[in-house]
């Protein structure tokens, strides 16, 4: 269920901070440009179960079909597709990332306090509720952490901001990409729900994009 966001890198969406321009500043951030502009793409695809440092499992991938990447398209974490590059077929490999490397940390100015009569549905909304504030899809989405009579409190930062992020990782394949998934920008057969969804607006605290159609539920 967390798919949709871990394969989505913030510097593609709207209101993060995290700036192609910043990327540049960071090792692994140079490595992953590198990686975009003279490397041939390429389709990776493999099994993960992600925990966070406490040891809890927040997304798995076993018991369905295995997660495609199409390298070098800003699909996801720069450090993790540098991890993912240079795992081969059949071999398995943890890899940590830290929080400075995935979604950066919580930032205290995305916490704001509104009044209710100033949100949509007559301010009807309930702790851990997700919603975007527009129609546009690139405008990240808001958790209400808070409910009082008056005010809710909106929380835009990344559900992941501040996290320590594990990857367990088996490599079932990977292949050059065709000329066609480059230009498409997935790899064919890639189910709807892993590289392209986002964060839906008006979703349920457990549902975090993707359609769940490669058996997973991401």
């Amino acid at each position: 269920r967390w798919i949709g966001m871990l394969f989505f890198h913030p510097c593609c969406v709207a209101g993060q901070n995290r700036s192609i321009q910043h990327l540049f500043q960071e090792p692994v951030g140079r490595l992953w440009m590198f990686s975009i502009f003279f490397m041939k793409p390429k389709i990776l695809s493999f099994h993960y179960t992600l925990t966070v440092g406490d040891g809890r499992i927040l997304d798995s991938s076993k018991g369905g079909e295995p997660m495609r990447l199409l390298t070098g398209g800003q699909r996801t974490i720069p450090a993790l597709e540098q991890a993912l590059l240079g795992i081969q077929t059949g071999e398995k490999k943890q890899v940590k990332i830290p929080a400075a490397e995935a979604y950066g940390p919580r930032d205290p100015r995305k916490i704001l306090e509104v009044p209710r009569a100033h949100l949509a549905n007559d301010g009807k909304v309930a702790v851990g509720e997700r919603f975007r504030p527009t129609d546009d899809p690139q405008a990240p989405p808001l958790m209400v952490t808070q409910v009082t009579e008056t005010h809710a409190t909106l929380d835009a930062n990344h559900p992941l901001a501040g996290v320590d992020l594990t990857f367990d990782i088996e490599m079932t394949d990977r292949r050059e990409a065709t000329p066609e998934e480059i230009a498409h920008g997935h790899a064919h057969g890639e189910c709807c729900g892993h590289a392209h969804a986002h964060e839906h607006a008006h979703e349920s605290p457990h549902s975090h994009g993707g359609c769940g159609c490669c058996g997973h539920g991401h």
